[in-house]
């Protein structure tokens, strides 16, 4: 019914007569039972006005029917954009205009590896948690019997392995609480708790990995032997031996200095012009080891790799002796080294978009032109909206140069109508990260 009414020509939906809806007919019969109706449950005073409230109601006009270009909607309609400097057209305010800013949401690898780790947690607390209700049970159960049979250890013994089942139970549950907070608050993106690990590029952060990762595990350590001391006669000097803390203080600050460091460079560097970041189109767990241009960055693998070596024997020493382990000092100097070059492979690192010929270099109206050089499409993503643009010198507006007519060393386009001839001008390129180029002398004839 809609869709007829949308196509009835104007002047009909305007009423060459009234439109009377199907089934809106009532016979006298009807009328009259309603009337009688009415008349029994209705006050006078409403009986009376009933007739000038159905001449006000027949004197409406009726309203004209939706034109087929014009769908009904319940929001006024918008003004049309204004278009900007250049002709581009600004983003529309819009509810997620500030979400745009931050990262998109996460994809479904990264929600769910939170999700696990999460998870992973809280069911270790549980699973503890059973373990020391066991030996509990058959504490109290071989204290009852006076005596243990054979192979049953002591009702000492699985005391005090009961004990310790409670502290690691409490500490697993205290951290996975915190995950779980932490999962929670970043709300409908699906980061969890890897919101923390991803620098200001949209991309998970080396050495912010490395430091979270030492936190995750320290803190879980430390809230167990805190507990068991707690909950054991062992002192916490034996527990936590005061000599080895200088060792975890390196272990924690060495990651720390080195993303406060690596976030310093790059930014002073991206602010100079001297290099270029770029917004990957996905955030994903592999740029912990990878470049922006998504290959193996070979400083940062081997940055990840060798705190992943001690992290693992962190954790083995610490089962196997109870206590905090010493850690060998091949391990913190790998780890320190490691964090050094991962600093100065930041300060070392430079992409600006470079130019280093044109051809031809006496250009008129029409000519084709080839720029040749560096760093003009850093990401080298498949992103449609990238975009490199010229400036020529005299002309008004920069020249798109939309993909397919660039690549990371090579630029093509057409000089357009309305630039100024001269033998001295320049041209200059912004990459698609942003940057400019030095401008490069050319001829316009």
């Amino acid at each position: 019914m809609a869709i007829n009414r949308a196509r009835r020509a104007p002047d009909e939906s305007r009423g060459r007569g009234a439109t009377v809806q199907p089934g809106a007919e009532s016979t006298p019969a009807r009328s009259l039972q309603v009337e009688k109706l009415l008349a029994e449950s209705m006050p006078a005073q409403l009986l009376q006005a009933e007739p000038l409230l159905a001449e006000s109601t027949a004197a409406e006009p009726t309203p004209a029917a939706p034109s087929q270009t014009e769908p009904p909607s319940a929001e006024p309609p918008r003004a049309a954009p204004v278009a900007g400097v250049g002709g581009a057209v600004p983003n529309e305010a819009s509810p997620d205009a500030a979400a745009s800013e931050d990262l998109t949401h996460a994809s479904a690898l990264v929600t769910r590896a939170s999700r696990t780790i999460v998870a992973a947690f809280l069911l270790a607390a549980v699973a503890w948690g059973l373990v020391a209700r066991s030996y509990g049970a058959r504490a109290v159960a071989a204290q009852a019997a006076g005596a243990s049979s054979s192979g049953e250890p002591s009702p000492a013994r699985l005391t005090e392995l009961s004990l310790n089942g409670w502290a690691w139970c409490w500490a697993f549950a205290a951290v996975g609480a915190g995950l779980l907070v932490l999962h929670l608050v970043d709300g409908a993106k699906g980061y969890g708790i890897f919101r923390p690990l991803i620098g200001s590029d949209r991309r998970f952060s080396t050495s912010l990995t490395q430091l979270g990762l030492w936190t995750l595990l320290i803190t879980t350590s430390f809230g167990w032997l805190l507990i068991k001391a707690g909950l054991t006669d062992v002192s916490l000097d034996v527990l936590l031996p005061s000599s080895r803390w200088d060792q975890y203080l390196l272990l924690l600050g060495g990651p720390f200095a080195a993303a406060v460091l690596a976030k310093g460079i790059v930014t002073y560097k991206v602010s100079q012009g001297t290099l270029q970041k770029t917004e990957p189109a996905a955030t994903e767990l592999r740029q912990v080891a990878s470049d922006d241009g998504g290959g193996t960055d070979l400083v940062d693998a081997q940055y990840l790799l060798f705190n992943l070596v001690a992290q693992v024997y962190f954790v083995i020493a610490l089962v196997q002796k109870g206590v905090l382990p010493e850690m060998p000092s091949t391990l913190l100097a790998m780890t320190s080294l490691t964090a050094a070059t991962y600093v100065g492979s930041k300060a070392a690192r430079a992409n600006a978009p470079v130019i280093t010929s044109i051809s031809p270099k006496t250009v008129s109206v029409g000519t084709e032109v080839t720029v040749l050089g560096s760093n003009f499409d850093p990401s080298g993503s498949a992103d449609p909206r990238r975009v490199v643009t010229i400036s020529i010198s005299g002309l008004a507006e920069a020249i798109p140069v939309a993909p397919g007519d660039f690549t990371d060393t090579r630029v093509w386009f057409t000089v357009p109508p309305g630039v100024t001839a001269g033998k001295h001008q320049t041209l200059q390129l912004t990459s698609t990260a942003g940057v400019a180029t030095i401008e490069y002398d050319v001829e316009v004839v």
